[in-house]
C-alpha cells in the first residue's frame, strides 16, 4: 500500500485507504518528510544527521538515525519497500508516495492552465505549518522551503489570474484572485485582479471596497501607501472613467521589501533538455537586447531589491531590453536537479532564449556566468552580437593549485554547515569574503539573498562547478567581439585570472577595475568606470 504526506499547511501522512500514519516520535516524521522532500527522495546518512541532530556530536547523531530508522521501517512496513537504507543513502520509492509540496512545484510550472489551476487546491497553507523541531538546522531548512514553494504558488496565481483576465473570464478568474490574496495579502497583484474582475462585472463599489481594503492593510502591516498604479485604477474607478489599457497582470515584489521602487516583472517558465524549469523575465523596453547569464546568489524577485542587484538592474534597464534568468538549484528555477556540469548550464541559457525568441542579443556574464557566456558564444557565434565578461575565470581552481583545492574543501564543508542557517556567522564571512568593501546594508541584503537562493547542497555544487570548471577548449574559438572587466584585487577570483580569459579570446579587450570587491557596487569608484565602459562597448 502507498502513502501520501500533506506539507502544506500542516503535516500529516496516511496510507491511500485513508488510515493516519502514527508516527513514534517527531524525528520520525521529520525524517520522512526530508527524503519526501529530497531529490528523487534520497539523501545521504550524513546530510540527515547534520540536519536532524545538529546538536549533537557526530557519532551520536549517527546514532540517532539509526534508531529513528528502524522505527520508520517499522512504522512503514518491514515488506513494503516505500524505506530504502543502503550504504550512505536512504531513500523513499517514489512510486509509493505522493507529496503534496512535490506536486505543487510540479503543477505551478505546467503549460496547461488546467494543470496550473490545481495550485487551489493544492496549496493549502503555509509547508509545515504548525509543525516545529527542537534543532535549527531542520528549521532552517524549512523556512527556505517555506519561502520558495509560497512564491512557487504566488506566480502560478498571477498567471492563471492574468490567463482568465484577458479571456475576460470573470467567473473563474475571481476564485483564483481570491486564493492569490489570501495566500500573499500583501502582494497588490491579488488585490488589483480583483479591482478589475469586479470593475468588468459593473460592481464598481466592490472594487472600490477592495482598494480600501488593500489600502488599510498596506498601511497597518506596511506603513506604506498602494502604488501608483493601483491609485491610478482606484482614480478610474471613482471618476467613472473608462480603465487604463493594457491590464496585464505580472509578478510584482511585495511591498515593503528594500528601499527601491516596486519592480514590476513577468517571470516566465522554460524547460531545459532535461525537464528542468528555468525561471526567467524581461524588463525594459529599448530596442537592443542584453541576455544576463545566470549565477548564483541570484533570485528574480529577491534579487531586484537587493542594494547588491537592483542599481545595476535598474541601470541595465535603461538602454536594454533586460533578459534575466535564474540558472538551475537556484532562485525561481528547478531546485531538484541532477546535471550541474558547464553543459547543462549552457543549454538553460540556450533555453531561456529560444523561449524568449531572441534570434540576436548581445551577453553579459558575471562570475561562473562568464564562463557559460564564453562556450555559448564559441558554440553560436551567430547569435551574439556582443559580449561582457566580469569577474569570470577560465579555469577552476581544482585545475591550478592543490592549496587552493584544500582551501575549496574547507570552504565547501564550511557551506554545508553554515548555508541558510538563522545565525549570521557564515553567511557574514561569505558576504564579507566577495565584498569586502561593502555597507552594512550590502552586507546584510547578501546575507539574506544566501537564505533563499538556494539550498545548501546546491550552493556547494556550484561551489564544486566553480573548482573543477575549464572553459579553455572554447576561448579560442570565440568570434564575438569581447569585453573582459576584472576587479584588481578580487578577493574571490585573482585578477590574473580575468586577464588570462581575456587573452585567450581572440581580440578581446581588458579593463582592470579599481575594487576590492567580487562584485562591483554601485558606491565605489569602479562603478562608473565598469557602466560608462560597458556602455560603450555595447552600443558600438
Amino acid at each position: 500500500m502507498n502513502i501520501r504526506v500533506q506539507l502544506l499547511g500542516g503535516c500529516e501522512c496516511q496510507w491511500t485507504d485513508g488510515r493516519a500514519i502514527e508516527f513514534s516520535s517527531r524525528k520520525a516524521l521529520a525524517l520522512l518528510v526530508l527524503l519526501a522532500m529530497a531529490p528523487h527522495m534520497h539523501r545521504t546518512r550524513e546530510q540527515v544527521a547534520a540536519t536532524l541532530w545538529s546538536r549533537s556530536a557526530e557519532e551520536q547523531g549517527r546514532a540517532s538515525l539509526r534508531q529513528t530508522l528502524s522505527e520508520l521501517r517499522k512504522l512503514l512496513g518491514e515488506d513494503n519497500a516505500i524505506l530504502r537504507a543502503s550504504g550512505s543513502q536512504i531513500a523513499l520509492d517514489p512510486a509509493r508516495v505522493e507529496v503534496d509540496a512535490v506536486q505543487l512545484q510540479q503543477v505551478a510550472v505546467a503549460d496547461s492552465i488546467d494543470e496550473q489551476s490545481r495550485v487551489t487546491d493544492l496549496y493549502r497553507g503555509d509547508f509545515l505549518a504548525g509543525f516545529s523541531l527542537r534543532d535549527n538546522e531542520f528549521e532552517d531548512w524549512a523556512i527556505i522551503e517555506r519561502r520558495r514553494l509560497r512564491d512557487l504558488a504566488v506566480s502560478a496565481l498571477i498567471r492563471l489570474c492574468d490567463h482568465y483576465l484577458q479571456a475576460g473570464d470573470v467567473e473563474r478568474g475571481i476564485p483564483i484572485a481570491e486564493s492569490l490574496v489570501e495566500v500573499d495579502a500583501l502582494a497588490e497583484a491579488g488585490h488589483r485582479a480583483l479591482m478589475l474582475y469586479y470593475a468588468m462585472q459593473g460592481r464598481r463599489n466592490e472594487a472600490l471596497r477592495q482598494y480600501a481594503a488593500c489600502a488599510e492593510l498596506l498601511h497597518s502591516e506596511l506603513g506604506l501607501q498602494p502604488s501608483a498604479e493601483l491609485q491610478n485604477l482606484q482614480r478610474c474607478l471613482l471618476a467613472g472613467e473608462e480603465l487604463p489599457g493594457a491590464q496585464r497582470l505580472v509578478l510584482s515584489q511585495p511591498r515593503g521589501h528594500g528601499d527601491y521602487p516596486e519592480l514590476v516583472q513577468e517571470v516566465r517558465y522554460c524547460k531545459s533538455f532535461d525537464g528542468v524549469n528555468i525561471a526567467f523575465a524581461e524588463l525594459g523596453n529599448s530596442k537592443p537586447v542584453l541576455v544576463m547569464t545566470g549565477n548564483w546568489l541570484t533570485h528574480l524577485q529577491e534579487s531586484a531589491q537587493s542594494p547588491v542587484w537592483r542599481p545595476l538592474i535598474d541601470e541595465l534597464t535603461q538602454k536594454y531590453r533586460l533578459l534575466r534568468y535564474d540558472q538551475r538549484g537556484m532562485g525561481l528555477s528547478d531546485w531538484d536537479v541532477d546535471d550541474t556540469s558547464l553543459d547543462s548550464y549552457v543549454a538553460d541559457l540556450e533555453a531561456v532564449v529560444d523561449a524568449a525568441d531572441l534570434p540576436h542579443f548581445r551577453l553579459f556574464g558575471i562570475c561562473q556566468g562568464a564562463a557559460i557566456a564564453t562556450v555559448y558564444a564559441a558554440r553560436h557565434p551567430e547569435r551574439v552580437e556582443r559580449m561582457v565578461l566580469l569577474s569570470g575565470l577560465e579555469r577552476g581552481w581544482r585545475n591550478r593549485s592543490a592549496t587552493l583545492d584544500r582551501v575549496a574543501d574547507t570552504f565547501a564543508h564550511m557551506t554545508r554547515k553554515g548555508w541558510g542557517k538563522a545565525t549570521p556567522a557564515y553567511r557574514q564571512l561569505f558576504s564579507t569574503l566577495l565584498i569586502p568593501d561593502a555597507t552594512q546594508e550590502h552586507l546584510h541584503s547578501l546575507n539574506e539573498l544566501q537564505r533563499c537562493s538556494s539550498s545548501p547542497e546546491n550552493a556547494v555544487r556550484v561551489q564544486e562547478f566553480m573548482g573543477s570548471v575549464d572553459i579553455s577548449a572554447y576561448t579560442g574559438q570565440v568570434r564575438t567581439p569581447t569585453l573582459v572587466m576584472h576587479p584588481q584585487s578580487d578577493p574571490f577570483i585573482p585578477i590574473k585570472q580575468g586577464k588570462k580569459l581575456a587573452a585567450d579570446i581572440p581580440n578581446a579587450r581588458f579593463l582592470p577595475l579599481p575594487s576590492s570587491n567580487h562584485l562591483i557596487l554601485n558606491h565605489e569608484p569602479a562603478w562608473p568606470i565598469m557602466l560608462k565602459a560597458l556602455h560603450g562597448f555595447l552600443a558600438a
